[in-house]
């Protein structure tokens, strides 16, 4: 593959032409606060992800980091 004129790198084809810098948002500890909420109220994390603007696979992604509580459920801790 090559570039085109004034286009991205190959590597950036590579990728399905997603720029892999520009399309992720790291979620903050609001946003954990949230997500623990929403969970304990019985919201899907496809719900969750609509309502934090992120996709479904973030909201899965976190709630797995974040499963230390004695009952194996989601808790944010500072």
């Amino acid at each position: 593959m090559t570039a085109a004129r004034g286009g991205k790198p190959p590597l950036f084809a590579m990728y399905g032409g997603h720029d892999m810098g520009e399309q992720y948002k790291q979620l903050q500890f609001r946003d954990r606060l949230k997500i623990e909420a929403r969970l304990n109220i019985g919201y899907k994390p496809k719900q969750i992800a609509a309502d934090l603007g992120v996709h479904v696979s973030t909201i899965y992604r976190d709630v797995h980091a974040h499963e230390f509580r004695p009952d194996n459920g989601y808790s944010v801790q500072p």
